[in-house]
This record gives C-alpha cells, sequence and structure tokens, in this order.
C-alpha cells in the first residue's frame, strides 16, 4: 500500500509541474524547473541512494587511486537543484522522463589534500512507472551523463 501511494504521489506531482523552456535543455526533452520544496524533497529522496552512489563512484575513480579515502561532506537541501521532463513516447524505451540534479557546493577532501568545492550534475532516465519496485533496479533509473566542476 506504501509503495502505491508513493508512485502515485510521484505520478500526481510529475504532472503538475509548469514546464519551461530553457536553451541547454533539447526540445524533445522540455523540463521544468522544480522550485517547490515539497515535490523537490520528495523527487531528490526518491533519487538520492541512486545520486548517493553514482557521486561516491566518481570521486573514488578519479582520487581513489592516489588516496586511500575522499570525504564527501552530506549535501544539504539548499544545495539541490532539481529539473524534469517527459521523453517522448516511443523515445526512452521503458523510461518516462528524465531528472536532472544539480549539486551545488559540494565539499570534498581527498585524504593528503586541501578540501575545494564542486557543483555536480547528474542527469538520469527514470522509469517512474517502476520507481518502487525493489527486484528491477536496472530498468528504474540509468545515469546518462555525470559533469563536475571543481572551484
Amino acid at each position: 500500500m506504501g509503495k502505491f501511494l508513493f508512485l502515485a504521489a510521484f505520478v500526481f506531482f510529475c504532472f503538475t509541474l509548469s514546464i519551461s523552456a530553457e536553451e541547454n535543455i533539447p526540445e524533445e526533452n522540455i523540463e521544468s524547473h522544480v522550485s517547490q520544496p515539497v515535490v523537490k524533497d520528495f523527487i531528490y529522496q526518491s533519487l538520492e541512494p541512486w545520486v548517493h552512489q553514482d557521486i561516491t563512484s566518481h570521486y573514488e575513480k578519479v582520487y581513489g587511486k592516489q588516496h586511500k579515502k575522499v570525504k564527501v561532506r552530506p549535501i544539504k537541501k539548499d544545495d539541490i537543484g532539481i529539473q524534469m521532463g517527459e521523453i517522448q513516447p516511443g523515445k526512452g524505451g521503458k523510461f518516462t522522463h528524465i531528472v536532472r540534479v544539480k549539486i551545488l557546493n559540494l565539499k570534498v577532501k581527498p585524504e593528503g589534500e586541501d578540501e575545494f568545492f564542486a557543483t555536480d550534475t547528474l542527469i538520469y532516465k527514470v522509469n517512474i512507472n517502476e520507481l518502487s519496485a525493489e527486484n528491477d533496479v536496472e530498468n528504474v533509473v540509468k545515469l546518462l551523463e555525470y559533469k563536475h566542476q571543481e572551484r
């Protein structure tokens, strides 16, 4: 019952967002900026396991060879920006939406080096119809692109 309510609420919020085009977003995936705090938190919390794993994997891959340990500060709510849009039917296969998660002020500390701040953007394809399915995670969320910018 809880999974059904979770999925129903996510679908409801996805379809009630206002859509606005931006220059850097392909026309077929016109995205909306998620500004309502409750909706933003809900979407981020749904994707948080994937975001955390992908950030950890990125920094371990980049810095793990030279350093034994890399610390990444927990992400604050104010540092998260989310955009999303529907994938046109037939173009996304099993995926229904594109979600862009932008994390500002990500604090990273490789062992033995000075800490630095970065802005990381993760772009996912998401199948909201299967988001609550525990047995088939490969068909739920797929990382399309990881952008990293140190400051």
